[in-house]
């Protein structure tokens, strides 16, 4: 059959019309928003030649809003609960509110570019999070076309956003020390140690039990984690590599038993107020320490040291980085960090170490030419 045109419409004022056997009984169906002629034409032939082949898929009219809904909700059973929150956020406040009603169906390849302009320039989100969106909106299309309901996924006929390398922020050793002299007088002084001295998250070391510690070996498992919120302990760290063995030196140690000291005398003193998730970090009642209130202590001591300003996160960041200047190796490093592949530990700090491949080609000379 032919193509038209809708005079009436502002913009890809093509479409095309063809005959669907449906019931036993033929079905005109109608597909519109094509530029040019040529491109109706070209989805036509496409389509009808589906039809020939039975494989034509007839896409959902279902709105973008509930498709999401749907898909989501299948993801329920299948993935831990911070993934399921992300996936949630991402599509409660990027994806549904941008398509809304718009027919699933219908989101073509310069929809989803248009999306990413949009997350980038009037949301402001920074290029890894504007990926990190692109990649749940591609999942959500992909599952539509394993069900049946979608053609294609216009997501796979454009790239994946590219995430900008971003600038870590970290403290060199005379500043962690700084640090570690203010904080030490201060309560909740081994949840900031675990961070720069372990590498641990802060939803893992606010989630850390005394029975993952092994005082003997000397190290702690990476087991459980706090949510975001401070509401929930999870079983499972954020990655599969995640849940790991981390070796700890002896100060570390020797910080954690005397922090179990402190427990055990505020568990005394509580009585039956007292609420016993065996946290390592919690407060003087047992209940896990929020992650807001870990944060404004810390903003106070950075203050009160005189430091660089730094994120909590930034702590996990000092870690690597003074591991890597003290030459251990990258991939023992991944490991402590509970990174999924050395690689990604090469590219966060692989540029903060300019003076690694001086030291390399330096050593290399003096071991094979005798040189300085």
């Amino acid at each position: 059959m032919p193509v038209f045109k809708d005079e009436n419409a502002k913009k890809n004022p093509w479409y095309y019309v063809i005959e669907i056997g449906e019931g036993g009984q033929r079905k005109r169906t109608k597909k519109r928003g094509f530029k040019t002629k040529k491109e109706a034409q070209a989805a036509m032939v496409e389509a009808e030649n589906s039809l020939n082949k039975g494989t034509y898929v007839q896409a959902s009219k279902t709105s973008a809003k509930e498709f999401a809904a749907q898909w989501l909700s299948a993801k329920e059973h299948s993935v831990n609960k911070t993934t399921y929150d992300n996936y949630d956020r991402h599509i409660r406040i990027h994806i549904a509110p941008y398509f809304k009603d718009q027919e699933i169906g219908k989101i073509s390849d310069l929809d989803c570019l248009r999306f990413i302009t949009y997350l980038r320039k009037e949301k402001e989100l920074a290029s890894r999070s504007v990926k990190d969106v692109f990649k749940v909106l591609r999942a959500i299309l992909d599952w539509g076309v394993m069900r049946g309901q979608l053609i294609k996924n216009p997501t796979r006929m454009i790239d994946m956003p590219k995430v900008e390398q971003q600038e870590v922020q970290v403290w060199d050793t005379e500043q962690v020390r700084k640090f570690d002299e203010i904080a030490s007088k201060h309560r909740e002084y081994v949840a900031f140690l675990l961070a720069y001295a372990a590498g641990l998250r802060q939803g893992e070391l606010l989630g850390l039990r005394w029975k993952d510690i092994d005082f003997e070996q000397k190290t702690l498992s990476v087991v459980q984690t706090l949510s975001h919120d401070g509401k929930e302990l999870t079983a499972g760290a954020k990655t599969a590599t995640g849940t790991r063995l981390v070796s700890l030196d002896d100060k570390t140690i020797a910080e954690l038993k005397k922090r179990k000291r402190l427990v055990a005398a505020e568990k005394l003193s509580a009585g039956g107020v007292y609420e016993d998730n065996d946290l390592v970090v919690a407060t003087s009642i047992g209940t896990p320490l929020g992650p807001r209130n870990m944060l404004r202590t810390f903003y106070r001591l950075i203050s009160e040291a005189e430091l660089p300003e730094l994120t909590i996160h930034d702590l996990r960041h000092t870690h690597a980085t003074l591991l890597l200047k003290q030459g251990v190796h990258p991939k023992i490093v991944s490991e402590r960090l509970g990174h999924a592949s050395v690689k990604i530990t090469l590219d966060l700090y692989s540029h903060l170490l300019p003076n690694m491949q001086k030291e390399t080609a330096d050593q290399f000379g003096k071991m094979l030419f005798g040189t300085n």
